[in-house]
């Protein structure tokens, strides 16, 4: 699937017809693999129209995959960056998910919607999705952002949220 254009269609192709949700959701989650600039529309128009939480989870994961090769040049919606900062408050798997998709997101550090990630950065139940919600945080120049990463870098919080408040 790496690089390859021809299972990219395929796989949007296939995902039209598919009536299982299972099915469905790993194929969004395969589609980060690809690393086509392509397969970003379609997770970023799936993540708003898909309603079912592992399907969203599993096209969050996709996000992730697809971001975290070299993807500082391709443009991501505000609306993405947002919709993912919310699915980010989730107490469940699709919190950490929309988390690690954030963290992977390389664009302008202005669109990285700050103050819905602070809110899921307190409702974010999971260590290592909070310690991703901090990376994506990391870039951002802002008071309130200064004053969380600093607060998480103290206390009693866990190893992965101490490490990445202290690296940003």
């Amino acid at each position: 699937l790496i690089g390859d254009d021809l299972s990219l269609r395929l796989l949007s192709q296939n995902i039209v017809m598919e009536k299982n949700s299972e099915l469905r959701s790993q194929y969004y989650r395969a589609m980060g693999y690809s690393r086509q600039l392509s397969a970003l529309s379609i997770l970023s128009r799936a993540l708003k129209t898909e309603t079912d939480t592992t399907i969203q989870k599993n096209i969050a994961e996709g996000l992730g995959i697809l971001l975290s090769g070299d993807s500082s040049a391709w443009i991501i919606s505000e609306d993405t960056l947002e919709q993912l900062a919310l699915l980010s408050q989730s107490p469940t798997a699709l919190g950490v998910s929309a988390a690690f998709a954030l963290s992977q997101y390389k664009g302008e550090s202005k669109k990285i919607p700050f103050n819905t990630i602070l809110t899921a950065l307190s409702k974010n139940p999971f260590p290592y999705g909070r310690a991703l919600l901090i990376r994506s945080l990391a870039r951002v120049e802002n008071p309130q952002v200064t004053t969380a990463l600093l607060s998480n870098l103290a206390g009693n919080n866990p190893t992965p949220i101490r490490v990445e408040s202290a690296k940003s």
